[in-house]
């Protein structure tokens, strides 16, 4: 099957360089696949991470979607910040030094610039953590806690039903365009997800290391990044439950939820080990049942979970290959062991979807949507090679 992927990856679709990103494509899709191209095909993975810029605006931001021609203050949602762990792995994987600095000073500017718009744009309170200002910014956009009422989103920001999917395979022209507020509080959606916050931290991490290897001034992402880690541990942990929870600005109040966003910061510097600790109590109680593959993204005991709905409860591939990567980082191997060995057996039985059942007893095909992803053919191959991430905290 590696054969496979590898031919499919190396088959999926490009477009010229410095032509507009097509219908149906991501800046997501293209950074999984370039995070699974980085070995085998070097050129051909910064062929696929540069695309991600053409979705970039002059201030920085990387949106979700680019439709030219819109007004300064039109906008649209913010794409996460995903990017600077996949650039690291780019630079690292490069065929000599000299390419990879090459490639780092073209793109870590690039990649700074929008994880700094996220931080002077949405950090409402200058406490360091973001906030989103609409679910589908969230990493887990659909989850179950926005369902209630007190969180759903006025008439004029929402999309009819048939124009929703996966973040992964939304065609670009469904994601909606705003009109910019007079103040971010004016917002009607506002929440700091600790998901999203946890991806900031991490990219931090990786953006740091870039600007000290090209020996630049990196003193203000510094600065957020110890913000981040502190607001986070203040602000969105909660002790009895072993969590971090998002905090809705509007209510001023935390917001429980089973949703595994409130375990991601593994993922991230935010969590000492003692927290870690009991984040993996939480984890296993929560999510580690010999009838589930590890992991679903709502907690398998959860009312409303729902494992053939995408961020209710079905287990999605890019998750779990950053949750491997954490728990690694807090020495939990045999759950990152799990979580690795249990995507490959999906994978290996049912092909590459990105999205999956993950009840064992379920009778049919576990995948979910179409399939034949290239990113799924990517994130197999991640795990197939236990490629990790290489910290220099």
């Amino acid at each position: 099957m590696v054969k496979e992927a590898q031919k499919h990856l190396a088959s999926a679709p490009g477009y010229p360089m410095g032509c507009t990103a097509p219908a149906g494509s991501t800046a997501w899709q293209w950074t999984v696949r370039a995070l699974g191209s980085a070995g085998a095909d070097w050129e051909r993975a910064v062929q696929y991470f540069a695309h991600v810029l053409d979705w970039q605006q002059e201030n920085g931001a990387i949106p979700m979607s680019f439709e030219p021609g819109l007004p300064d203050n039109d906008f649209s949602l913010l794409e996460r910040p995903y990017f600077a762990p996949v650039l690291w792995r780019l630079f690292e994987s490069a065929p000599d030094t000299e390419l990879g600095e090459e490639l780092l000073e073209w793109l870590f500017p690039k990649i700074l610039q929008h994880q700094l718009y996220w931080y002077r744009f949405r950090n409402l309170n200058e406490e360091g953590l973001v906030s989103i200002i609409h679910p589908w910014e969230a990493p887990l956009p659909e989850r179950d806690i926005w369902d209630a009422e007190e969180y759903a989103v006025p008439a004029t920001w929402a999309q009819p039903a048939e124009a929703r999917g996966p973040r992964a395979e939304r065609r670009t022209a469904q994601i909606p365009t705003y009109r910019q507020p007079d103040a971010l509080h004016d917002y009607p959606f506002l929440v700091q997800d600790p998901y999203l916050n946890a991806l900031l931290s991490l990219s931090n991490t990786f953006l740091l290391q870039m600007g000290q290897y090209l020996r630049r001034d990196v003193r203000e992402l510094m600065e957020y990044q110890e913000l981040t880690v502190f607001a986070a541990n203040q602000k969105l942990w909660n002790p009895e439950y072993g969590i971090y929870c998002s905090y809705d600005q509007h209510q001023d109040k935390a917001v429980l939820s089973g949703s595994l966003s409130g375990w991601m910061p593994l993922v991230s510097s935010i969590p000492d080990q003692s927290c870690a600790e009991a984040m993996r109590l939480s984890f296993e109680a929560n999510f580690l049942h010999h009838d589930y593959f590890l992991c679903a993204s709502n907690s398998i005991y959860g009312n409303r979970s729902d494992f053939n709905a995408l961020s209710k409860g079905a287990l999605h591939l890019w998750d779990n290959w950053l949750l491997y990567q954490g728990l690694l980082r807090f020495d939990f191997d045999d759950l990152a062991e799990q979580i690795r060995s249990d995507s490959l057996t999906l994978l290996s039985e049912y092909g590459f979807h990105l999205y999956f059942n993950p009840e064992r007893s379920r009778t049919g095909h576990l995948g979910l949507g179409t399939g034949n992803h290239p990113a799924a053919a990517a994130l197999f191959l991640e795990f197939f090679y236990k490629k990790t991430l290489s910290f220099e905290e």
